[in-house]
């Protein structure tokens, strides 16, 4: 069998409902949760939810930078979830709190719904700011994959927070 992918144009309308089912994956999956649950590593390796979101907020903060926007909370709050960061095994200064992520990352949706809402299609094809050898339209699409990549993690790390429970 042989694939072969069409390219057809982007709908920014199917580019915001996907983000916007992203957020309401990430509420169900971190509703009643603690930072501490946040915190509690998967065995034998892997990453903990916060850092999850906190990796998927440093991502959000490239989408507005592909639109035009400036970040919401900056690369720099967001480092310690930047790609190949060691593990989070326990809290300090620098892991930031279940709360302030949910809440970033809700900001950032705002402006990100506000800014596709508003889009001229002409934009889509220019090159991306933070990786020029995609169009915005390509990589704003490949930052929703490497997004619903992470929140399928989510359900794993949530249930390993000892919730039992099925959201999804």
């Amino acid at each position: 069998m042989t694939y072969s992918a069409v390219a057809a144009p982007l709908a920014v309308s199917d580019l915001a409902d996907t983000l916007r089912v992203n957020l309401i994956v990430l509420g169900k999956q971190t509703a009643g949760l603690t930072h501490g649950d946040s915190l509690r590593q998967p065995s034998p390796r892997g990453n903990c939810l916060n850092f999850v979101l906190g990796h998927i907020a440093l991502h959000r903060e490239y989408m507005l930078q592909d639109l035009g926007l400036e970040p919401e909370v900056g690369e720099g709050a967001l480092a310690r979830y930047a790609k190949d960061s060691d593990p989070i095994v326990e809290d300090s200064e620098e892991v930031l709190q279940l709360e302030d992520l949910i809440g970033i990352f809700g900001r950032q949706h705002d402006r990100i719904q506000v800014a596709l809402d508003s889009l001229p299609e002409e934009e889509l094809a220019q090159p991306a700011p933070l990786n020029e050898s995609k169009t915005v339209a390509g990589h704003l699409l490949f930052l929703a994959w490497h997004e619903g990549y992470h929140l399928g993690q989510t359900e794993l790390l949530r249930q390993l927070a000892g919730t039992n429970d099925k959201v999804m």
